[in-house]
């Protein structure tokens, strides 16, 4: 939900985290959105059994439900001890929407989310799901998906029975004509102090599924933004990412190469993808600072939306917008051969070279202007933010 860019902003957040028997990654990418509304967690419960928490939380009307949420699972889930019940994670999620709704929280998030623990044979996936986000698992000795969600839709029969015993309608596929799911976090207006959370006409509370992940499996947990107007399957999906991760043994280019992909289909939706690969590796455990890898800033469009979006991705990759945008400009210098590429930049920066034609590579530089050669350090970044300075201020 939210306005529209005019052109999609394609710059990618990406953060990686290893274990001894896990690689993970988390991409975000805004896409064609005002701003970026998701969240996403990825997290390690336990670093002796290595049990995990991956989520997405896609918010709608703002980010404020979504990162409240992924921020408000981890830290309960941290603390909670496992095994935990389907009725535990249920009073979990409805105490943390209570909470939110009281603290005058007024936008929504769909959440999905998986809890990983040892099992006999692998590790067992607790898998819950609260809208239209999606978890599937990819079995590497059957080659095959297996789908481990299904999109809670107001017109599905079981959905839109509880919506219109609460007194609401739904038209247009949508709850009273507006809201294209019927679970989710936040979305007051749905909510009634006189009905019991599994009651309510927009319910948070999850539907449940459970499956084993073995050795050389991996899992694909993803907003609705990557299968948009169902263009790009479950099957599509995680048939593409087991390509990426057969070409490049690269969780983070795997999840960087499905967002793309998902824009190449035609989303116009916030895009987020994280990808859990069970393969035991050499990989020093932890969670990795926060990558941005930026998408094109210049030239700048008629009005400061673009740059406004730009802007807040940077902040989420932990990175200033002149940063941000020189280093955009560096890469672009060395896809064009005209320097050699920063050895902190690879693999990422190779990706841009899949996203942009030498055309648009040559229009951006010459936008930016020739930057002299002998500005290093804070001369540089000075450089830089009068370029990405809003037009009133240069």
């Amino acid at each position: 939900m939210g306005g529209m860019l005019a052109r999609p902003l394609t710059s990618k957040n990406v953060e990686i985290l290893n274990t001894r028997l896990f690689s993970c990654a988390a991409t975000e990418m805004n896409g064609w959105r005002a701003s970026m509304e998701d969240a996403h967690s990825m997290m390690v419960l336990d670093d002796e059994t290595g049990a995990l928490f991956v989520g997405i939380f896609d918010g709608h009307n703002g980010a404020e439900c979504s990162v409240n949420a992924a921020r408000s699972m981890e830290a309960v889930l941290k603390k909670e001890p496992r095994p935990i019940t389907e009725q535990r994670v249920t009073e979990i999620v409805v105490d943390i929407d209570r909470k939110y709704i009281a603290a005058n929280g007024t936008d929504g998030s769909t959440g999905v989310f998986v809890i990983m623990t040892p099992a006999e044979g692998g590790f067992a996936l607790q898998v819950a799901n609260i809208g239209d986000s999606r978890a599937m698992l990819w079995s590497a000795e059957s080659k095959q998906c297996v789908s481990l969600t299904e999109d809670h839709k107001p017109t599905n029969p079981r959905e839109r029975a509880r919506i219109e015993a609460a007194g609401i309608h739904v038209e247009n596929g949508r709850v009273n004509g507006d809201l294209a799911v019927a679970r989710a976090f936040g979305d007051c207006q749905y909510k009634s102090a006189s009905l019991t959370p599994e009651r309510q006409a927009v319910t948070v509370c999850p539907e449940f599924a459970y499956h084993t992940m073995r050795e050389g499996d991996f899992l694909l947990v993803a907003c609705d933004g990557v299968f948009e107007s169902n263009v790009f399957t479950n099957e599509q999906v995680t048939a593409y990412a087991a390509g990426q991760l057969a070409e490049t043994s690269d969780v983070a280019i795997a999840s960087c190469r499905v967002v793309d992909e998902a824009m190449r289909r035609g989303s116009k939706d916030n895009i987020s993808c994280n990808i859990v690969w069970y393969k035991p590796n050499h990989a020093p455990p932890g969670k990795g600072k926060k990558q941005c890898l930026p998408g094109a800033f210049l030239p700048i469009p008629s009005n400061d939306q673009y740059r406004e979006a730009f802007n807040k991705m940077c902040i989420r990759g932990d990175i200033s917008l002149a940063a941000a945008v020189m280093m955009r400009h560096d890469m672009l210098r060395a896809l064009m051969g005209q320097t050699p590429p920063d050895p902190s930049w690879p693999p990422f920066w190779k990706l841009i070279t899949e996203t942009l034609d030498s055309d648009g590579g040559l229009a951006e530089l010459e936008a930016m202007g020739k930057v002299p050669t002998a500005l290093q350090g804070p001369a540089r970044i000075q450089y830089f933010e009068q370029i990405v300075a809003p037009r009133n201020k240069r």
